[in-house]
């Protein structure tokens, strides 16, 4: 008898995973991976909580234009102090909360795979580290697709880019301090003679300092913006459309080199945590003051 009972509670129970997903679309498609990965390992089901971008003046959800797979998405108001204190005592009653370890730049958290004694666990976090990623690299590259067909104006600008000799340049500025123009005049300089004929195609959320940048470094360029008017997605598989990649310090532009598969270069600038965020292969671009250490 007390068999069946714990059968059927066995049955009646369903674990979850959790992950809040917040920041810009780079950072929700690291979260959204992490959390999958866990579910995946864990056998359990996957949530995503959007309340964070839901409520943001400066953010939107990006995940839903994606093929992803999780299911069911929470979100609460955060407008008020009573929201606020409401939907925290909610998630540390509720579920096991999972901090991303502090005190290190990308850590690779084993603890999100504990699964004893652990139920129901709630992810909070950045978790660009990729090794959440390469453990099912085969499943997201085929979620992280379109889930819509985009304009036609992009449809065709992504079939001129990959017939072409093209070179994204990502300028990545706003919130974080822009890489200075020695990193790009050393990234194209990598490029040596496979410079010549190509056409470098300008991705920024600074203008102006792009503009300046491609000035500089006397590059045959074309900005995004001057191509059309784009969206997030259709922008980042604009990039990803390129044969090659001159990566900024974005998520965004190392989520367009992780989806082309097709083996091009990609350089990004050095940093002593590559090993925890860069593909084996990229090449690695040092400039004044970030250069490894010998």
């Amino acid at each position: 008898m007390w068999k069946q009972s714990r059968m059927r509670s066995a049955r009646r129970r369903s674990d979850m995973v959790i992950v809040k997903i917040g920041d810009g679309l780079g950072n929700q498609m690291y979260n959204y991976v992490c959390g999958y990965s866990v579910a995946k390992h864990d056998r359990d089901t996957l949530l995503l909580d959007t309340s964070e971008v839901d409520n943001s003046p400066l953010r939107t959800y990006g995940l839903d234009k994606f093929n992803i797979d999780y299911t069911d998405r929470e979100s609460f108001s955060n407008k008020s102090f009573f929201h606020k204190v409401y939907k925290r005592l909610r998630r540390n009653l509720k579920y096991n909360v999972i901090y991303e370890r502090p005190g290190e730049n990308y850590p690779y958290d084993l603890n999100v795979y504990r699964r004893k004694f652990i139920r129901n666990k709630y992810l909070q976090g950045y978790f660009q580290n990729i090794f959440y990623f390469q453990s099912c690299r085969e499943d997201i590259l085929r979620q992280f697709t379109p889930k819509e067909r985009f304009s036609d104006e992009a449809e065709e600008l992504i079939r001129t880019l990959s017939e072409g000799n093209t070179c994204s340049l990502h300028v990545r500025g706003g919130d974080i301090e822009p890489l200075p123009i020695e990193y790009y005049k050393n990234a194209v300089k990598r490029l040596g003679d496979e410079q010549n004929g190509v056409k470098f195609i300008v991705f920024s959320n600074v203008r102006e300092l792009a503009e300046k940048y491609a000035a500089e470094l006397g590059i045959d360029a074309q900005f995004i913006w001057n191509l059309g008017k784009f969206t997030d997605i259709e922008e980042l598989f604009l990039m990803r459309a390129c044969k090659r990649h001159i990566l900024s310090d974005s998520t965004f532009s190392r989520w367009a080199a992780f989806l082309d598969v097709r083996g091009g270069e990609v350089y990004a600038p050095y940093t002593v945590d590559e090993k925890k965020i860069y593909s084996p292969e990229w090449i690695k671009v040092e400039y004044g003051g970030n250069e490894e250490v010998k």
